[in-house]
C-alpha cells in the first residue's frame, strides 16, 4: 500500500519537557516538524466498538489540548478504527479526537 497517513498523538504527561521515547516499530516516526491535521487518542478497552470509554477519553483529550492553549474545532470530531482482516482474533483499535481548525497556525 502506498498510502501514507500522519496522525498526531500527544505523548503522556511524564514526557513533557523531555525527549520523546524511541519508537520500537520501524514504521513509526517521532517528529516535531509540521503541524497535525487532527489530535487523536486511542480509546482503551473498546476494540472496534464505541463504549463508555469513548466519551471519557474524548473529553480528557479536549481538556488536555485546551490546557496546552491550543484552539480546536468545537463543531466536529474525528473517529476512526484499525483492524486486521488477516488477524480475526485481533480486537482492533478505536481512536477519537478533534480536527485542527482550518487556517490555524497552532
Amino acid at each position: 500500500c502506498d498510502w501514507k497517513i500522519s496522525v498526531c498523538m500527544m505523548l503522556p504527561e511524564e514526557y513533557k519537557g523531555k525527549e520523546a521515547p524511541t519508537p520500537i516499530d520501524e514504521g513509526l516516526v517521532v517528529s516535531e516538524e509540521g503541524l497535525p491535521n487532527a489530535y487523536v487518542v486511542r480509546v482503551e478497552g473498546s476494540g472496534l466498538n464505541p463504549n463508555n470509554h469513548l466519551n471519557k477519553e474524548f473529553w480528557r483529550l479536549v481538556k488536555r489540548i485546551q490546557k496546552e492553549g491550543i484552539s480546536i474545532s468545537k463543531d466536529k470530531y474525528v473517529q476512526f478504527h484499525y483492524a486486521s482482516p488477516f488477524r480475526p482474533t485481533f480486537p482492533g483499535f478505536l481512536y477519537t479526537g478533534v480536527p485542527k481548525p482550518s487556517g490555524s497556525s497552532e
